[in-house]
């Protein structure tokens, strides 16, 4: 008996790895319909403007923020001239001066930022009206002054304190 040849395995076909089947997505559903309420969450209103509760309840800084630091050191208006002018013996009040009125008098001047004399306050009396208004009444005709400076170095209002005192003069 002669053995029978054996057959080589015959080749398989090939498959194809990809499908030629489209495949779709399903479509999203789109849900417009009103869903039901958070129940368990209450919300409080909000605390009246300026209420300290405000940066408690939001967390928010309670303290103010620091102002941006300074470019310039800020100036307080300075005289010019003789500040000793000012006021003078030949502007005692004459009704003053045969009462024999005498006396210190303190002033606080507001000046603008052109350095002008803007207005004039009697911060501590003499005791006698017409020294006071003497006092401010010359000051601020003759007073001038190199206007103040801001922390920006721009030209500002500013004030000055001064005293006058009262002497009758001796002939």
């Amino acid at each position: 008996m002669t053995p029978d040849p054996v057959d080589p395995p015959k080749a398989q076909p090939e498959q194809p790895l990809v499908r030629d089947t489209p495949i779709t997505a399903p479509k999203p559903k789109i849900d417009f319909e009103p869903r039901a309420p958070i129940t368990g969450v209450t919300v409080d209103p909000l605390p009246a403007a300026g209420s300290s509760d405000l940066a408690l309840d939001f967390g928010l800084p309670t303290t103010k923020p620091a102002d941006p630091p300074a470019r310039f050191a800020p100036k307080s208006a300075k005289p010019r001239g003789n500040v000793a002018g000012w006021v003078t013996t030949d502007d005692y009040p004459t009704a003053d001066v045969r009462a024999g009125h005498t006396g210190t008098v303190r002033f606080r001047l507001a000046i603008d930022a052109g350095g002008r004399v803007t207005g004039c306050t009697v911060t501590q009396s003499s005791g006698f009206p017409g020294l006071d208004e003497a006092t401010c009444r010359n000051v601020t005709r003759r007073a001038r002054f190199d206007a103040a400076s801001d922390a920006m170095g721009e030209k500002a209002t500013g004030s000055y304190d001064g005293t006058i005192r009262w002497v009758i003069p001796n002939d």
